[in-house]
Protein backbone atom coordinates (compact mmCIF):
# COMPACT_ATOMS: atom_id res chain seq x y z
CA UNK A 1 0.00 0.00 0.00
CA UNK A 2 1.31 3.17 -1.20
CA UNK A 3 1.64 6.22 1.39
CA UNK A 4 -1.27 8.63 0.64
CA UNK A 5 -0.25 12.65 0.66
CA UNK A 6 -2.27 15.32 1.46
CA UNK A 7 -0.57 18.13 -0.89
CA UNK A 8 -2.49 20.96 1.01
CA UNK A 9 -1.00 19.98 3.98
CA UNK A 10 2.66 19.56 2.63
CA UNK A 11 4.30 22.91 3.23
CA UNK A 12 6.14 23.08 -0.60
CA UNK A 13 2.37 23.27 -1.37
CA UNK A 14 2.84 27.03 0.21
CA UNK A 15 6.14 27.79 0.01
CA UNK A 16 8.42 27.65 -2.99
CA UNK A 17 11.25 28.27 -0.27
CA UNK A 18 10.27 25.64 1.69
CA UNK A 19 13.39 23.50 2.65
CA UNK A 20 11.44 20.60 4.73
CA UNK A 21 13.22 17.28 3.71
CA UNK A 22 11.48 14.80 6.65
CA UNK A 23 9.90 12.33 4.18
CA UNK A 24 13.11 12.21 1.60
CA UNK A 25 15.13 11.99 4.65
CA UNK A 26 13.18 8.98 5.97
CA UNK A 27 12.88 7.02 2.75
CA UNK A 28 15.47 4.09 3.42
CA UNK A 29 14.89 3.66 -0.67
CA UNK A 30 15.33 7.32 -1.81
CA UNK A 31 11.55 7.32 -3.04
CA UNK A 32 10.38 10.53 -2.66
CA UNK A 33 11.25 12.89 -5.60
CA UNK A 34 11.81 16.92 -3.95
CA UNK A 35 12.47 19.25 -7.06
CA UNK A 36 12.30 23.17 -8.09
CA UNK A 37 8.97 21.29 -10.03
CA UNK A 38 7.35 18.39 -7.18
CA UNK A 39 7.36 16.33 -4.10
CA UNK A 40 6.34 12.76 -6.02
CA UNK A 41 7.19 9.35 -5.36
CA UNK A 42 8.57 7.25 -7.28
CA UNK A 43 6.30 3.99 -7.23
CA UNK A 44 9.53 1.98 -9.24
CA UNK A 45 11.21 2.65 -5.94
CA UNK A 46 8.81 2.99 -3.30
CA UNK A 47 8.15 -0.10 -1.29
CA UNK A 48 5.22 0.85 0.80
CA UNK A 49 7.34 0.59 4.48
CA UNK A 50 5.49 3.59 5.77
CA UNK A 51 8.43 5.14 7.58
CA UNK A 52 7.58 8.89 5.73
CA UNK A 53 3.90 8.83 7.74
CA UNK A 54 5.61 9.57 11.50
CA UNK A 55 8.42 11.33 9.94
CA UNK A 56 6.07 14.32 8.34
CA UNK A 57 5.41 17.07 10.96
CA UNK A 58 2.45 18.38 9.28
CA UNK A 59 0.59 15.22 9.28
CA UNK A 60 1.05 15.27 5.24
CA UNK A 61 1.74 11.69 4.79
CA UNK A 62 -1.55 9.38 5.93
CA UNK A 63 -0.44 6.17 8.28
CA UNK A 64 -0.76 3.29 6.02
CA UNK A 65 -0.59 0.74 8.61
CA UNK A 66 -1.93 0.18 11.67
CA UNK A 67 -1.91 -2.35 14.87
CA UNK A 68 -4.99 -4.65 15.56
CA UNK A 69 -6.91 -4.48 18.98
CA UNK A 70 -8.44 -7.70 20.68
CA UNK A 71 -9.82 -7.47 24.32
CA UNK A 72 -8.31 -9.36 26.49
CA UNK A 73 -9.75 -9.79 29.99
CA UNK A 74 -12.41 -7.10 28.75
CA UNK A 75 -9.62 -5.15 27.73
CA UNK A 76 -8.20 -3.26 24.28
CA UNK A 77 -4.72 -4.57 23.92
CA UNK A 78 -3.01 -3.42 20.40
CA UNK A 79 -1.07 -5.84 18.81
CA UNK A 80 1.30 -5.04 15.88
CA UNK A 81 4.77 -7.10 14.31
CA UNK A 82 7.29 -5.99 11.59
CA UNK A 83 7.45 -8.43 8.70
CA UNK A 84 10.71 -9.46 9.72
CA UNK A 85 9.43 -10.92 12.67
CA UNK A 86 6.32 -12.40 11.46
CA UNK A 87 6.77 -12.91 7.79
CA UNK A 88 3.03 -13.08 6.73
CA UNK A 89 2.23 -9.21 5.53
CA UNK A 90 -1.57 -8.26 5.04
CA UNK A 91 -2.11 -10.15 8.02
CA UNK A 92 -4.26 -7.96 11.09
CA UNK A 93 -1.29 -6.03 12.56
CA UNK A 94 1.46 -7.11 10.29
CA UNK A 95 3.54 -4.29 8.73
CA UNK A 96 6.59 -4.08 7.07
CA UNK A 97 8.11 -1.72 10.04
CA UNK A 98 7.12 -1.33 13.43
CA UNK A 99 9.09 1.90 13.29
CA UNK A 100 5.89 3.14 10.89
CA UNK A 101 4.29 4.07 14.16
CA UNK A 102 4.80 7.44 15.45
CA UNK A 103 3.91 9.73 18.09
CA UNK A 104 0.44 10.67 16.59
CA UNK A 105 -0.25 7.15 16.10
CA UNK A 106 0.11 5.90 20.01
CA UNK A 107 -1.36 8.81 21.26
CA UNK A 108 -4.62 8.23 19.30
CA UNK A 109 -4.27 4.41 20.39
CA UNK A 110 -4.34 5.69 24.27
CA UNK A 111 -7.55 8.08 23.43
CA UNK A 112 -9.59 5.17 21.81
CA UNK A 113 -8.59 3.66 25.22
CA UNK A 114 -5.75 1.25 24.26
CA UNK A 115 -3.56 0.75 27.37
CA UNK A 116 -1.32 -2.21 26.29
CA UNK A 117 0.85 -1.85 23.34
CA UNK A 118 2.46 -6.11 22.24
CA UNK A 119 5.25 -5.46 19.81
CA UNK A 120 6.78 -8.38 17.56
CA UNK A 121 10.36 -7.23 16.01
CA UNK A 122 13.60 -8.47 14.37
CA UNK A 123 17.02 -6.96 14.96
CA UNK A 124 16.77 -3.92 13.64
CA UNK A 125 20.13 -3.22 13.85
CA UNK A 126 20.51 -5.39 10.81
CA UNK A 127 17.83 -3.87 8.43
CA UNK A 128 18.07 -0.81 6.47
CA UNK A 129 14.93 0.54 7.76
CA UNK A 130 16.09 0.62 11.36
CA UNK A 131 17.85 3.99 11.33
CA UNK A 132 15.22 6.16 11.03
CA UNK A 133 13.57 7.73 14.82
CA UNK A 134 12.93 4.00 16.47
CA UNK A 135 9.44 3.27 17.82
CA UNK A 136 11.21 3.31 21.32
CA UNK A 137 11.84 6.93 21.19
CA UNK A 138 8.42 7.42 20.23
CA UNK A 139 6.60 5.35 22.72
CA UNK A 140 8.64 7.52 25.39
CA UNK A 141 7.56 10.58 24.44
CA UNK A 142 4.33 9.06 24.62
CA UNK A 143 4.53 7.87 27.91
CA UNK A 144 6.40 10.96 29.02
CA UNK A 145 3.43 12.97 27.76
CA UNK A 146 0.80 10.52 29.20
CA UNK A 147 2.20 10.48 32.87
CA UNK A 148 2.85 13.81 33.07
CA UNK A 149 7.11 13.32 34.09
CA UNK A 150 8.58 16.22 34.18
CA UNK A 151 9.64 17.62 30.95
CA UNK A 152 12.49 20.00 30.24
CA UNK A 153 11.34 23.17 27.54
CA UNK A 154 14.06 25.47 26.18
CA UNK A 155 13.80 28.60 28.18
CA UNK A 156 16.41 30.40 26.38
CA UNK A 157 16.40 31.03 22.86
CA UNK A 158 13.54 33.69 21.77
CA UNK A 159 11.72 32.71 18.78
CA UNK A 160 9.04 34.31 16.52
CA UNK A 161 6.73 31.61 15.32
CA UNK A 162 5.83 32.73 11.94
CA UNK A 163 2.58 31.25 9.97
CA UNK A 164 3.72 29.51 6.41
CA UNK A 165 0.48 31.32 4.66
CA UNK A 166 1.90 34.57 6.23
CA UNK A 167 5.19 33.85 4.22
CA UNK A 168 3.45 32.78 1.42
CA UNK A 169 1.20 35.94 1.45
CA UNK A 170 3.86 38.02 1.62
CA UNK A 171 6.02 36.11 -0.95
CA UNK A 172 2.61 36.82 -3.51
CA UNK A 173 2.43 40.46 -2.00
CA UNK A 174 6.15 41.04 -3.26
CA UNK A 175 5.96 39.84 -6.18
CA UNK A 176 2.70 41.68 -6.93
CA UNK A 177 4.21 44.83 -6.24
CA UNK A 178 7.65 44.04 -8.29
CA UNK A 179 9.68 44.65 -4.96
CA UNK A 180 13.28 44.00 -4.87
CA UNK A 181 15.59 44.08 -2.08
CA UNK A 182 15.57 41.78 1.51
CA UNK A 183 12.06 42.28 3.35
CA UNK A 184 12.07 40.18 6.67
CA UNK A 185 8.83 38.46 7.45
CA UNK A 186 8.33 37.49 11.44
CA UNK A 187 5.18 36.44 13.55
CA UNK A 188 4.15 39.82 15.89
CA UNK A 189 5.34 38.36 19.14
CA UNK A 190 8.21 36.71 20.95
CA UNK A 191 8.76 34.60 23.30
CA UNK A 192 10.94 31.18 24.48
CA UNK A 193 9.54 27.54 23.40
CA UNK A 194 8.83 26.92 27.05
CA UNK A 195 6.47 30.04 26.90
CA UNK A 196 4.81 29.24 23.71
CA UNK A 197 4.10 25.67 24.94
CA UNK A 198 2.60 26.66 28.15
CA UNK A 199 0.48 28.94 25.90
CA UNK A 200 -0.68 26.39 23.95
CA UNK A 201 -1.55 23.72 26.96
CA UNK A 202 -3.98 26.77 28.00
CA UNK A 203 -5.41 26.67 24.88
CA UNK A 204 -6.29 23.48 24.91
CA UNK A 205 -7.02 23.23 28.63
CA UNK A 206 -4.31 20.90 29.46
CA UNK A 207 -1.90 21.11 32.67
CA UNK A 208 1.42 21.84 31.77
CA UNK A 209 2.84 21.50 35.59
CA UNK A 210 5.34 19.11 34.42
CA UNK A 211 6.94 21.23 32.10
CA UNK A 212 10.53 22.77 33.62
CA UNK A 213 12.17 25.67 31.92
CA UNK A 214 15.59 24.60 30.75
CA UNK A 215 18.23 27.69 30.56
CA UNK A 216 20.90 25.71 29.05
CA UNK A 217 22.42 26.90 26.01
CA UNK A 218 21.33 24.03 22.95
CA UNK A 219 23.77 21.18 22.05
CA UNK A 220 23.11 21.91 18.45
CA UNK A 221 23.97 24.29 15.89
CA UNK A 222 24.57 27.83 17.54
CA UNK A 223 21.70 30.27 16.55
CA UNK A 224 21.28 33.67 18.12
CA UNK A 225 19.21 34.04 21.49
CA UNK A 226 16.81 35.98 19.74
CA UNK A 227 15.75 35.34 16.30
CA UNK A 228 13.46 37.97 15.81
CA UNK A 229 13.41 40.14 12.41
CA UNK A 230 12.31 43.51 11.77
CA UNK A 231 9.65 43.43 9.55
CA UNK A 232 9.53 47.53 9.69
CA UNK A 233 10.76 47.35 5.93
CA UNK A 234 7.67 44.82 4.23
CA UNK A 235 5.60 47.22 7.08
CA UNK A 236 6.54 50.12 5.41
CA UNK A 237 5.25 48.43 1.82
CA UNK A 238 2.14 48.33 3.54
CA UNK A 239 1.91 44.36 3.96
CA UNK A 240 -0.04 44.16 7.35
CA UNK A 241 -0.88 40.30 7.63
CA UNK A 242 1.04 38.68 10.56
CA UNK A 243 -1.04 36.31 12.33
CA UNK A 244 -0.72 35.61 16.25
CA UNK A 245 0.41 32.59 17.30
CA UNK A 246 -2.99 31.87 19.30
CA UNK A 247 -5.28 32.35 16.27
CA UNK A 248 -2.81 30.12 14.63
CA UNK A 249 -3.33 27.50 17.27
CA UNK A 250 -6.71 27.56 17.32
CA UNK A 251 -7.29 27.02 13.71
CA UNK A 252 -4.77 24.40 13.85
CA UNK A 253 -6.37 22.70 16.44
CA UNK A 254 -9.45 22.81 15.23
CA UNK A 255 -8.60 21.29 11.77
CA UNK A 256 -7.27 18.58 14.45
CA UNK A 257 -10.77 18.13 16.40
CA UNK A 258 -8.42 18.86 19.16
CA UNK A 259 -10.17 21.07 22.13
CA UNK A 260 -8.96 24.63 21.84
CA UNK A 261 -9.74 24.71 18.18
CA UNK A 262 -11.33 27.95 16.80
CA UNK A 263 -15.32 27.47 16.62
Amino acid sequence: MRPEVIAERCVHSHLEQATCRACVDACPRGAFVLDDERLGIDTDRCDACGLCAPACPQGAVLDAFAPVTYRVGGEPVAFAACERALPVIGEPGIMPCLHALGLRHLLALRRDGVARLVFGRADCRSCPRGRVTPIDTHLDAARQILEGRPAEVDDLLVRSPTWIEDVAEAVRFLLGHDASGVFHVSGPRSATRYAWTLETAALMGRNAGHLRPSHRPPIAARRPVNARLDTGKIREWGFARLTDFADVARQVLAQAGLPGGAP
